[in-house]
């Protein structure tokens, strides 16, 4: 799994006759000694030793078939190799990759940072795409990778901490696909107010436990007092998974979204310089502390099942249903209620087509309606145009502005015979008749 901090294994085979370098063509003999090697590795230090035997039984199998024959190319093979051992196994952490002694040793691969990679993730913002006040006082951030608190401690502080002062909080994590375990544990500790065991990581080799428990410290205000919502998708995986189960069962935050990926467990990499192969396998699964089992194979389950295109609308519109159900304030109820009208429509999901937006152009009192550039317009006057964004099917709202929602009304005949410009706290909302279409 991506959220353990690797260790890199050299394994020396001594009992081998092959010699470090390319090969090109492979024969029987040395495919069965790649088979060999990859299948000791599992029996050594797969997670579930029982799963190891039976891969090795449908591996050896497959190969007296005569399955392997045909290849003799050694990249080739070990995709096919990667590609049978993952449906054996259903395991999606595991890969088998051929890796060059002079590439290996250069860059020690990815499972350890080098200061130009470490600049690559700054230039990236340590994966943080966007952290956002939403209205309604609604914090929303998203971040695509659990990347290192060593150099991504900083910024996600401080994401968090732009956030703390809303009422409730969206996290994105639909195309977050993991990372590193301290992150997880990191972020995690922000929303617990007491020391608080989170996960307990079972390696099978050494028949040990880890645990994972709350930091001691964390900069800025802890977020234990705010409704969480998390947006999952069938994306989401490994490290945004464990982050998601733990806040979960906790019952810390409520999951919006898709079935996430299941894909729970820590991976090693072993890298065996004679064969120039490198195997990644899974190592330990994780044990939660309430439910005293994982997420491996079944993803986890949201709270509310919705396309992950409609997850974050709906994730709004719950939070503010919330806040307004609990709130007491009328002109504030009044505010909530706007914006939850605004994001209901967006709720549609209903594409508007550049053919579409012909049928509102016209002439209506006080106003026209044009369309340039694929947009519809306001316009008055040349020099008073906006533009207006559509949100659902007869609604939109300008491009600067939510403050505004413009309402198309249909008559009888589903033919457009107006407009109301709804605005915000304003409590009547004239119709504005049609008064000539001017189609161009």
């Amino acid at each position: 799994m991506k959220i353990a901090t690797f260790q890199i294994i050299f394994i020396i085979l001594t009992n081998l006759s092959l010699q470090s370098q390319v090969i090109d063509t492979l024969d029987i003999q040395s495919k069965n000694m790649i088979i060999d090697t990859i299948l000791k590795c599992f029996e050594d230090n797969y997670v579930y030793q029982e799963v190891a035997l039976s891969l090795k039984d449908s591996i050896i199998r497959r190969n007296k078939e005569g399955e392997y024959s045909n290849i003799t190319e050694m990249k080739k093979f070990l995709t096919r190799m990667s590609s049978d051992i993952r449906k054996i196994t259903q395991d999606k952490h595991i890969s088998i990759n051929y890796i060059e002694n002079s590439e290996y040793e250069s860059g020690k691969r990815k499972h350890s940072l080098l200061s130009e990679q470490i600049d690559e993730k700054k230039r990236k913002n340590f994966d943080f795409r966007k952290v956002e006040w939403l209205p309604g006082n609604i914090g929303y951030i998203r971040f695509d990778t659990f990347e290192d608190p060593q150099y991504a401690g900083e910024i996600a502080a401080s994401a968090v901490n732009f956030i703390s002062n809303c009422e409730a909080i969206i996290i994105d994590l639909r195309y977050n696909h993991g990372g590193e375990e301290k992150m997880v544990r990191y972020l995690a500790s922000y929303f617990f107010a007491e020391p608080t065991l989170l996960n307990i990581r079972y390696f099978t080799k050494q028949d040990s436990i880890v645990q994972s428990w709350t930091d001691s410290y964390i900069p800025g205000k802890k977020l234990t007092d705010k409704d969480i919502y998390i947006l999952t998708s069938s994306n989401t995986a490994s490290g945004a998974e464990a982050f998601t189960y733990i806040l979960k069962n906790y019952n810390k935050a409520t999951v919006i979204g898709e079935n996430t990926s299941g894909a729970a467990h820590w991976a090693d990499y072993y890298y065996y310089s004679t064969l120039n192969l490198e195997i990644k396998l899974p190592v330990a699964r994780p044990i939660n502390p309430i439910t005293k089992t994982d997420w491996e194979r079944t993803g986890i389950r949201p709270d509310i099942n919705i396309s992950e295109n409609r997850s974050l609308d709906k994730s709004y519109i719950i939070a503010l249903e919330k806040l307004i159900k609990t709130g007491r304030d009328k002109a504030k109820l009044r505010e909530l209620e706007w914006y939850r009208m605004i994001a209901l429509e967006r709720l549609k999901n209903e594409v508007i087509s550049k053919s579409d937006l012909q049928e509102y152009i016209g002439e209506y009192e006080k106003v026209k309606f044009i369309v340039k550039n694929n947009y519809l317009y306001w316009h008055q006057s040349e020099n008073e145009e906006f533009v207006l964004i559509p949100i659902s099917r007869d609604h939109f709202v300008f491009d600067d502005s939510e403050d505004y929602v413009l309402k198309f009304v249909r008559n009888k005949e589903n033919i457009i015979s107006g407009y109301q410009l709804l605005m915000k706290g304003r409590e009547e909302n004239p119709f504005n008749e049609r008064i000539e279409n001017t189609k161009k």
